[in-house]
């Protein structure tokens, strides 16, 4: 018995001995060891004295890289410094800390259709100080490069958050573009641009019979504006816009009950009644990657993309994985949609 021990003994101990060997011929020569002790004790340094700066750099450094910013991200909550989305006045064109207040800003340049330049000149401007989101857009439309598409992407992105609801901003902005330049209104126009005699009476210089003329324009707009309620996008609108144009779902609202979800993607291609998903949970961002296990179940409540639905029960079963020619049960379980209802 001792010597077949002693034998299995020297077997293993000739393996491990191998592996110390093989391993010996990847390992790094002086000249290279050296250079990366130094970065990673420094590294480490920055990490424990400039955690915010640290994480900041590296979120610009990473930014294409999903699973890395990921890791990024919950090494940033674990030390309690938060992201937040892009701000006028905070954001630049990178990500942006804040040092006051231990948070970093999303930049703009990595927003679908915006870019670098647009963020310096918003963030020229936002050192100016302005009573109204009429008086910014004045300078924006005068001042930057910003086109159409752009700012109506910002704005839907809660970008200019300080001056109202981006419901209520968008039509601002609506508002000022049909008025802003407009010296002369036609009265067969009035219905269609939304304007009555009393206004139009109020704010022209010259009427004649088929036209006011001379228009405040200013004055016209501030009244117009006065008369819209300051709201916010609807959760379908302002996810489906953020999904869009961001790349992932960003609001939350924590008054929204934990068993409602919208559908961010959909994937039907496989299987028409049996889809694949990602549901988004709205109370708190948690994402899951599910799919509806049963065509009967899909075919009794249809759904699709950016639809909210209701699932009061988590049903969890095993995944399968090839075996063979058979499709098996592995140890490895997931989420599947099984009863829910469609809100909307």
């Amino acid at each position: 018995k001792y010597n077949v021990c002693e034998e299995e003994s020297d077997k293993l101990i000739e393996n491990f001995i191998q592996v110390i060997i093989d391993a010996s011929s990847y390992l790094f020569s002086l000249n290279h060891a050296t250079p990366y002790s130094f970065l990673g004790y420094v590294v480490g340094w920055l990490r424990c004295y400039y955690k915010l700066e640290t994480v900041t750099t590296a979120l610009n450094i990473y930014e294409g890289d999903s699973d890395k910013c990921l890791e990024i991200l919950q090494y940033a909550k674990k030390h309690n410094i938060e992201l937040k989305p892009i701000k006028f006045g905070k954001s630049g064109s990178f990500y942006t800390m804040d040092k006051e207040n231990g948070a970093i800003y999303k930049g703009i340049s990595s927003i679908k259709f915006c870019n670098a330049q647009i963020a310096n000149e918003l963030l020229g401007l936002s050192k100016n100080k302005y009573d109204s989101f009429i008086d910014l857009l004045r300078d924006i439309k005068e001042k930057t490069t910003l086109n159409a598409r752009q700012l109506d992407i910002l704005i839907r992105l809660n970008f200019f958050s300080d001056f109202g609801g981006n419901k209520y901003l968008l039509s601002v902005n609506e508002i000022y573009d049909k008025f802003a330049n407009a010296k002369i209104i036609a009265k067969k126009k009035m219905e269609e641009l939304g304007v009555t005699e009393y206004l139009m009476t109020k704010y022209s210089g010259k009427e004649t019979p088929s036209q006011y003329r001379d228009i405040n324009n200013e004055g016209l707009i501030k009244e117009l504006c006065s008369q819209i309620n300051n709201e916010s996008l609807g959760i379908v609108e302002q996810i489906s816009s953020e999904v869009e144009f961001l790349g992932y779902a960003n609001y939350t609202n924590k008054d929204i009950s934990e068993h409602y979800y919208i559908v961010t993607n959909f994937d039907d291609s496989k299987s028409a009644t049996r889809p694949y998903c990602t549901i988004y949970r709205i109370c708190d961002g948690e994402k899951i990657d599910t799919r509806v296990n049963r065509s009967e179940v899909f075919k009794r409540n249809p759904f699709g993309l950016f639809s909210i639905i209701n699932m009061p029960v988590t049903t969890y079963e095993y995944k399968k994985v090839k075996d063979g020619d058979k499709w098996v049960d592995s140890t490895e379980m997931r989420v599947v949609l099984a009863e829910y209802e469609v809100v909307k």
